[in-house]
């Protein structure tokens, strides 16, 4: 796991592009025991990861890869219905902008996380759906209608959440 975390800090995007996805299949491990390592053994990586997600120079590819590990932690790793912990904590440090950054990509798969994010991040904690809203959330879901006008399945997707 050190070597994974010096990995997603090295300046090399390719370097922190394979460590982002190691640590997603990681975190995705059942009944949350890839959650439970990274958390215990690295705590100082959830930090890193926030950092990475909100982090516009970072390249797309990057942000994406680092945006499913977030998501597992936050949904406890096993799709579960959420942490709300985990959630909250993401949110407080701002975290909730990088998957708004997501879904306003012109990346249908990347646009796709960003909204599960945010419908799974509503649903284990109804106090999101404000802060979506004050980051002007509500336009960057409508938005996915004009960026991504041929996927059909992510704009019923934005207009599912919207309609919420």
């Amino acid at each position: 796991l050190a070597t994974i975390a010096a990995c997603l800090q090295s300046s090399r995007m390719l370097l922190q592009k394979e460590a982002a996805f190691a640590l997603s299949n990681l975190t995705a491990l059942p009944r949350s025991q890839g959650v439970h390592l990274v958390r215990t053994r690295l705590p100082q990586l959830t930090s890193t990861l926030h950092a990475l997600l909100l982090s516009p120079p970072t390249a797309l590819e990057v942000r994406k890869e680092v945006g499913y590990t977030v998501a597992n932690i936050c949904c406890g790793g096993d799709g579960s219905e959420g942490d709300p912990v985990a959630i909250t904590e993401l949110a407080s440090q701002g975290g909730l902008k990088g998957f708004l950054d997501l879904v306003g990509s012109a990346d249908p798969e990347a646009a796709a996380l960003g909204l599960q994010f945010l419908e799974m991040a509503a649903r284990a904690v109804p106090e999101t759906r404000h802060a979506v809203e004050q980051l002007g959330g509500i336009e960057t879901i409508r938005n996915v209608q004009l960026t991504l006008p041929n996927d059909e399945r992510v704009k019923q997707m934005a207009l599912a959440l919207i309609n919420k």
